[in-house]
C-alpha cells in the first residue's frame, strides 16, 4: 500500500498539494467544537476505503 498520506488527502478531494508528516484520525466534532474519537470499527472502515483509491 502507498503512504496513507496521499491516499487520505485524495479520498476527501485534497488533490491540490503534497502532503508529509503524520496522519491526525479524528471522529469529527460535537456542537461545541470539541474532538470527538474514532473508534476502531470507524477506522477499519476507512483504511479499507483507501483500498479502493
Amino acid at each position: 500500500m502507498a503512504h496513507p498520506r496521499p491516499l487520505f488527502a485524495r479520498r476527501f478531494g485534497r488533490t491540490y498539494q503534497s502532503y508529509h508528516g503524520p496522519v491526525l484520525l479524528s471522529g469529527g466534532a460535537d456542537d461545541e467544537g470539541e474532538t470527538l474519537p474514532l473508534n476502531k470499527d470507524k477506522v477499519l472502515a476507512l483504511l479499507a476505503s483507501l483500498a479502493d483509491l
